[in-house]
C-alpha cells in the first residue's frame, strides 16, 4: 500500500487534528489510514509541523496481504519547507525502516544509508504536497506545478483544478474541488512506485472541500491491479 493514502498562505494547521479515512481496493473495504499533526516540535532547532500518516490493512486483507505502514513529515513552520522525512513500511513480509534529512537551502538530501543526492527547488516530500493542497488559493481550471522529492528522485508535478462537484463522505455530503496530480509519461520512474500513481495510468485524484477548513475529502489512484481509494470518515480534534 502506498501510504499516499494515500501543508503559511491561508491559515495555521491545527494541531491535535486527525484526519481518519476508510481505505477500499477497489469497491472492497481494505483498511483504515489516518493522517494527524500530534505537535510542533524541534528538529534541527527548526520548528517544525510533524505530520504522521499511517495506513493498515483489516482482519479480512491481512490474511491475504497485512500492510502497516507509517510515514512522518516533519514541515518547517516558517518556511513550509520539508526538513526530514521518514517511512516505517511492514508489507507482507518486507519490512523497511529510512529516513532522509533535507537541507533546502543546501540543495541536497541526506539518506539514513548516508547517501547524498540533490534537491530541487522547494521540492516537497508527498505529505508535504497533500498538505500543501491545503494551504494555497485556486480555481478551476487552474495548473499549479509543484516539485516532489521522493526515493532519491525529483519529479515535476502538476495539479491541475479540474472542476467543482459534490463528494460523499463520512462527515456529510461536501462542496469539493476535484484536483488532478500528475507528472509527465516516465517523470517518477523506477522502483518507487510514483509513475503508477502520478503517470500515465491518469495520476493521483484529491477531492479537497470548498470550506475554510480545506479538508482533504477523498483520494483515487489507479494502480496496477485496480484502484484504491481513501474516504473521509471522521475529523478529531
Amino acid at each position: 500500500m502506498n501510504t499516499l493514502l494515500i501543508l503559511n498562505l491561508l491559515f495555521q494547521f491545527t494541531v491535535g487534528e486527525k484526519l481518519v479515512y476508510h481505505v477500499y481496493y477497489g469497491f472492497v473495504g481494505a483498511g483504515i489510514a489516518y493522517v494527524e499533526i500530534p505537535e510542533i516540535t524541534e528538529h534541527r532547532e527548526i520548528p517544525c509541523y510533524r505530520v504522521v500518516a499511517r495506513g493498515h490493512t483489516n482482519r479480512f486483507f491481512s490474511l491475504i496481504y497485512k500492510v502497516d505502514d507509517r510515514v512522518e513529515s516533519y514541515i518547517d513552520t516558517i518556511s513550509f519547507r520539508t526538513i526530514r522525512y521518514e517511512k516505517h513500511l511492514r508489507e507482507g513480509t518486507d519490512k523497511r525502516d529510512e529516513y532522509s534529512e533535507f537541507y533546502p537551502d543546501s540543495g541536497y538530501v541526506v539518506y539514513s544509508r548516508g547517501d547524498t543526492v540533490s534537491l530541487a527547488d522547494s521540492a516537497l516530500d508527498v505529505a508535504g504536497i497533500l498538505f500543501l493542497i491545503r494551504r494555497i488559493d485556486f480555481s478551476v481550471g487552474d495548473t499549479i506545478p509543484v516539485n516532489l522529492h521522493v526515493d532519491r528522485r525529483n519529479c515535476k508535478l502538476k495539479i491541475l483544478v479540474e472542476k467543482e462537484e459534490k463528494v460523499k463522505t463520512g462527515v456529510g455530503k461536501k462542496d469539493a474541488y476535484l484536483l488532478r496530480l500528475i507528472t509527465d509519461k516516465g517523470e517518477c520512474g523506477g522502483k518507487s512506485g510514483l509513475e503508477t500513481i502520478f503517470g500515465a495510468k491518469g495520476g493521483l485524484e484529491v477531492w479537497i472541500s470548498k470550506d475554510e477548513e480545506r479538508l482533504i475529502l477523498k483520494i483515487s489512484a489507479r494502480v496496477f491491479f485496480g484502484s484504491i481509494r481513501a474516504i473521509l470518515q471522521e475529523v478529531r480534534r
